[in-house]
């Protein structure tokens, strides 16, 4: 059954096999890109694998900005994204225990956690050129 999931992967281009590390940035761009393959694991389950082969646990939030990041979005976009989000009860958002409920809040903790995510995600091979 994996080997027919691995397959199908791999002929729909979300995959592709080489022996080597894949290339990766470590400075995000305006428009930050990780790969296909992270962005179905994202959807999938709670760990990607990076561009030098190791697993990486992602939490809800990562899982969600994951699936912006496919080069096409600048930054201001993925906030906006990102926002949409918090506002359908998808992410919550705290200060201490307190929920975060203004919207000018939410975009101030969303822009911050973005930056910080993405910075994650650089130092962990998980952004591309």
């Amino acid at each position: 059954m994996k080997i027919l999931i691995f397959l199908r992967l791999s002929f729909t281009g979300i995959i592709n096999i080489h022996s080597s590390m894949g290339a990766y940035i470590t400075l995000v761009t305006d428009s930050p890109r990780t790969t296909k393959l992270i962005r179905y694991q994202a959807r999938q389950g709670i760990s990607v694998t990076n561009q030098r082969h190791q697993q990486v646990k992602v939490n809800i939030f990562e899982k969600i900005l994951a699936q912006y990041l496919d080069g096409h979005n600048c930054m201001d976009i993925i906030v906006e994204n990102i926002c949409n989000h918090v506002e359908r009860g998808e992410i919550k958002l705290f200060i201490g225990e307190q929920e975060i409920l203004d919207s000018e809040l939410i975009l101030k903790q969303v822009r911050s956690l973005t930056a910080a995510t993405l910075d994650k995600f650089a130092e962990n091979a998980m952004l591309t050129g």
